[in-house]
């Protein structure tokens, strides 16, 4: 059951369809030790094919396993509130919350923490609660451009955060346009801007 667990990670990024039918054969042989990974990886087999509910329950399967076994645990706290926050599913916004809430403690990377801020904002944001939102947007921006900023004559630095905090896929940085937009840090248009100086 490990190989059939540990292929099916590798594919669900690339072969999602796959990855689920490797998974469907781990689930029949028992219960295991890495369970919570293994619904992990579901649901971002799930997550890759669209079926955002599909991966919403997975997430939360692997959430119980993480609580059953503590010692092993899963990123499911981060990314069942991000995709959460970034499809803007309503429903949901009270779950994630919990989610964020209950296990901030585990957070320990500059990552971690910037993901955190940022689902929160977003969820925050969708619920109305702007003036709160953009206070956590911009403390996940500032966490993504203090990591940045660390990394020496790299061309991105002060515009756009390195990989070592955003992952370096369209999905993510997308995620980081709309915290980062949040936070106000976006700048006016050039004719905004000479309409403000002339007073037009």
């Amino acid at each position: 059951q490990d190989y059939l667990r540990i292929q099916a990670s590798y594919l669900t990024g690339t072969n999602a369809r796959i990855s689920l039918e490797l998974l469907d054969r781990y689930f029949t042989l028992g219960i295991h030790f890495d369970m919570a990974q293994a619904w992990f990886d579901r649901a971002k087999a799930y997550t890759t094919l669209g079926e955002t509910d599909l991966a919403l329950n997975a997430y939360s399967e692997a959430l119980n396993e993480d609580d059953h076994s503590p010692h092993i645990v899963t990123q499911a706290y981060l990314n069942l509130p991000k995709l959460v926050a970034d499809a803007a599913i309503v429903e949901w916004y009270p779950k994630a919350l919990e989610v964020l809430e209950r296990y901030a403690e585990r957070c320990t990377s500059p990552r971690d923490y910037y993901e955190w801020n940022a689902a929160y904002a977003l969820i925050l944001s969708g619920q109305g609660t702007c003036v709160e939102a953009r206070k956590y947007a911009r403390e996940a921006i500032q966490i993504a451009q203090k990591q940045a900023s660390k990394i020496s004559y790299h061309p991105k630095v002060g515009v756009d955060p390195t990989v070592d905090v955003v992952r370096n896929d369209d999905r993510h940085r997308e995620f980081y346009k709309k915290t980062y937009a949040l936070a106000g840090y976006d700048k006016p248009s050039l004719k905004t801007r000479i309409s403000q100086m002339f007073g037009r």
